[in-house]
Order: structure tokens, then C-alpha cells, then sequence
């Protein structure tokens, strides 16, 4: 279904050279546990309940989105942040710092062109349970998985296969 070599060609046509394969995340085909620290404001990469990078930049495959009740409802009460949702996977890449947005829409359109749908998430305690696409013509419909899912910095866009 999905191809990881596909996504280092599309890296290096873009000749985003300094993005390399992380190793130590590869090993054992970890899940981690991706997340935005609304008050660092930077990505953090959770794998099994330690933090282990904070990349700028994080493509991962076999993605689930993840947001605990109970955590919501304790930001609901306090009104103080916790983290409580995250996008989880497999990570194929990282890169220290998010891209331009030129280069990410570039990116992303070359994606299309090869057959992938992309669509835009985002989640907010306040507003909904779940994460939502933010895309039309599926905006603000809840998502829980995609193929792939490209985050750069506090965007996440969920990649699909057409069929």
C-alpha cells in the first residue's frame, strides 16, 4: 500500500539534503508518538513514553489519530493544556526544521501528481472531540487514520493512496 523509498525520491528531488532516514527511530519499527508543544512550540517524538527528538519536521506511515478523552476533558475543566492527542506511526523521516511553505506546497503537489490525497487536520479541545479535516469538500469531518501524514511543525497533512 504504501512505499517508503517513494517518499526519500520525492526528499531528494526536492533537494531537501539535509533530511536523513533516523535510525535510532527506524530500529525495531518503533511507534512514536508525534505531537505539538503549543507551549514550547516545537514537535515532540514520543516512543514507548520517553521523548526521544524535536524535529521540525516529521513524515511517518501507518498513521492513527489519537486523542484521550480524559485528557480533553481536563483541559475542558482547568483550562490548562496537557498533551492528550498525537498523531501516531511509524517514522520514515525527520529533519531538524519545519520546511518553507514553498517548499512544502511544492512538495505536497508533487504528491498528487503520483496519485496521493491530501487533506489537512488539525485538533482543538474546545471545538471538537476528534481530529478534523480542515480541507474541503471534508472540512470539519473527524479522521482517526491515513496512510501517511507529513507534520511540519503544528500543520499535518494525512496522505491516502487513490485507489
Amino acid at each position: 500500500m504504501f512505499v517508503p523509498k517513494l517518499l526519500v525520491e520525492y526528499w531528494r528531488d526536492m533537494k531537501l539534503d539535509t533530511i536523513k532516514e533516523d535510525r535510532t527511530l527506524l530500529a525495531n519499527n518503533n511507534r512514536a508518538d508525534v505531537y505539538y508543544s503549543v507551549r514550547k512550540k516545537k514537535l515532540s517524538v514520543k516512543v514507548k513514553g520517553k521523548v526521544v527528538d524535536n524535529p521540525g519536521i516529521v513524515v511517518m506511515e501507518n498513521v492513527q489519530l489519537v486523542v484521550s478523552q480524559a485528557g480533553r476533558k481536563r483541559v475542558l475543566s482547568s483550562g490548562h493544556n496537557n498533551v492528550h492527542a498525537y498523531v501516531r506511526g511509524r517514522i520514515l523521516m525527520s529533519e531538524p526544521n519545519p520546511v518553507s511553505f514553498d517548499t512544502l506546497t511544492k512538495l505536497l503537489e508533487k504528491y498528487q501528481k503520483d496519485g496521493w490525497e491530501i487533506e489537512s487536520a488539525s485538533y482543538n479541545p474546545f471545538k471538537h472531540e476528534t481530529f478534523v479535516i480542515t480541507t474541503k469538500p471534508n472540512e470539519g469531518n473527524p479522521v482517526y487514520k491515513a496512510d501517511a501524514a507529513l507534520v511540519n511543525g503544528n500543520e499535518i497533512f494525512l496522505m491516502n493512496r487513490r485507489v
